[in-house]
């Protein structure tokens, strides 16, 4: 695994973790959610901004985006 890769695997569960804990959830609930909003690609794509920024700003982003998609699904 390179670096790159290690750490875009620990903004994945970090984020995880925060969104159980947002919502309340269960981790496979989140995971449930992070599956069907693509969230994992989503960090994957987005990672060179991500991993420069703090936890919070990476949660915002990723809200952020799950709201686009709401948006780009409901027209």
């Amino acid at each position: 695994m390179s670096e790159r890769e290690s750490i875009a695997m620990m903004i994945k569960v970090e984020q995880l973790g925060l969104f159980k804990q947002s919502r309340g959830c269960s981790f496979r609930e989140a995971s449930e959610f992070f599956d069907r909003y693509q969230i994992w690609e989503f960090i994957d794509d987005a990672y060179y901004g991500l991993h420069v920024q703090g936890a919070a700003s990476t949660f915002e982003d990723i809200s952020n985006y799950v709201q686009g998609v709401d948006t780009r699904v409901a027209v």
